[in-house]
Formats: structure tokens, C-alpha cells, sequence
């Protein structure tokens, strides 16, 4: 079954704006899964347990979101409102750095 990773913004101002960034995630989530692929949004599994204001924390849970990010076999990218979060930022610069392939979709929500 194909992987497909997930990249949108989980960091927000507000416990609304984050709420609302992981409602997008888990929509496309379910959307890739009724494409019969596996939907990995790291983002929203870490930050259950890893907690993101850590900077000793947050930095284990992007190490182990790029690691995610190497075993997918594409990848889905999700900019809402013209937004890209820090987060965000190093996926795609990592991305960029090995050719991974995938597909775009722009939102302004």
C-alpha cells in the first residue's frame, strides 16, 4: 500500500487556529485513505506525546517525522492561507534535497 506523507501546519497562534490545522490534516488523512493509500501525518501522532514547546522535545519529534517522511512513497502538501510553518519549511527543504515526488494542494481556508 502506498505512503503517503502528509506536510500542513500543525503550529498556531491560538488552541482554535491549532484545532482548526488539525481538523485539515485529518480530512486529508481520510481522503487518502479512501484513495486506498496509508495517510502519515506525523504532526498529528508526536504531539500527543511529545510536547512541542519543548525545543529539546519538538526537535526529537521533527528528527522523527523526517525519518517517517524517508519511508513514504510521496508526499501531500497542504498550504493553508498562503502559510508555511517552520515545520513545514524543513520537510519541504528536506524534500528538495532528495527529489521525493508528490503533489501540492493549495487551500486557502
Amino acid at each position: 500500500m502506498e505512503k503517503v506523507y502528509i506536510i500542513s501546519r500543525y503550529s498556531a497562534n491560538t488552541r482554535k487556529e491549532r484545532r482548526f490545522n488539525r481538523e485539515v490534516a485529518r480530512h486529508f488523512c481520510r481522503k487518502i485513505l479512501k484513495e486506498g493509500k496509508r495517510p502519515v501525518a506525523p504532526h498529528l501522532y508526536y504531539t500527543q506525546f511529545c510536547d512541542n514547546g519543548d525545543p529539546q522535545e519538538r526537535a526529537l519529534g521533527l528528527e522523527l517525522a523526517i525519518k517517517d517522511l524517508n519511508e513514504c512513497d510521496s508526499f501531500l502538501l497542504v498550504i493553508i492561507g498562503g502559510v508555511v510553518s517552520a515545520g513545514m519549511r524543513g520537510e519541504i527543504e528536506h524534500i528538495s534535497r532528495t527529489g521525493k515526488r508528490g503533489r501540492q494542494r493549495r487551500k486557502n481556508l
